[in-house]
């Protein structure tokens, strides 16, 4: 991959999750940083998945201005940016490693592999995140339970749910359409 074409996709990466972020925490209501769905988690495991660990800078330079922009201090914005950059690099890693990467969607057991091995690596950003909130005193202790299960369940769907979209999107986008999965796509978004 060319330098040039390198860069362009750390850009875009990081535009997308960065406004994904935005959206997202425009959503939290246990925590400002901790939103019940976190697309942001879709878009940099489908980057990772598709461009390749090198995409980290992207994720690890977005996820820190989406909080440093939002609430907290540097120091509580890197680390949950590491704990974001952690998660996608991680669960990168599994599907690549185990569920045949960016192809995992193509068979129902890959998807069964995907969902499974995601879990670990957003429960390691919901915990990265939890401390450095809680470091910063930007945690209440009374509620770390709540903020850490609407962290982990708003990174998982996210993960769920984008992921798959982006990367069979990407993997497909330069087939010719058919008209039948035009009216499908369609109707898709209008749902």
């Amino acid at each position: 991959m060319s330098a040039r074409r390198y860069l362009l996709h750390l850009a875009t990466a990081a535009v997308l999750y960065f406004l994904a972020g935005k959206l997202g925490l425009a959503l939290a209501s246990v925590n400002e940083s901790a939103s019940p769905f976190w697309l942001p988690s879709g878009i940099a495991i489908a980057a990772a998945l598709l461009f390749g660990l090198r995409i980290w800078p992207a994720i690890a330079v977005a996820a820190f201005f989406v909080n440093v922009t939002t609430t907290g201090s540097v120091a509580t914005s890197a680390g949950i940016a590491i704990g974001n950059t952690l998660e996608a690099v991680i669960a990168a890693e599994l599907v690549n490693r185990f569920a045949a990467g960016s192809a995992s969607f193509e068979r129902p057991q890959g998807v069964v592999h995907f969902a499974a091995l995601i879990m670990p690596a957003t429960a390691i950003s919901a915990t990265v995140g939890l401390f450095s909130l809680w470091a910063g005193g930007y945690a209440d202790p009374s509620q770390m339970l709540e903020v850490w299960l609407t962290w982990f369940l708003g990174d998982l769907g996210g993960a769920l749910i984008f992921t798959p979209l982006i990367v069979l999107w990407s993997r497909k986008a330069g087939r010719r359409p058919v008209p039948g999965n035009v009216l499908e796509a369609v109707a898709l978004a209008l749902i």
